[in-house]
């Protein structure tokens, strides 16, 4: 189906991006709520990445910028740890 506004495409596909996570990125979204309801403090990257088995921390980084355009996963700057979700 095709819609004849940009705006209105523009907002089908920001409803979309919020909510479809691929599986990869529920997994890390549930260890890091996980990891902040049991300890307090977000996770590193690394131990992000040998929760989900993946190789570089690069990924991860690539991982949790994506959650934090589709969810409300957020990140303070120049500080460790520091992961957060907004409410």
């Amino acid at each position: 189906m095709f819609l004849n506004t940009k705006k209105t495409c523009i907002h089908l596909f920001m409803e979309t991006n919020q909510i479809s996570l691929s599986p990869k990125m529920e997994q890390a979204n549930q260890f890091i709520s996980s990891y902040i309801k049991e300890k307090n403090v977000s996770p590193t990257y690394q131990e992000i990445a040998d929760h989900l088995g993946v190789k570089t921390r690069s990924r991860v980084a690539y991982l949790i910028d994506q959650l934090m355009k589709r969810t409300n996963l957020r990140k303070k700057t120049g500080v460790k740890r520091a992961l957060f979700y907004e409410q």
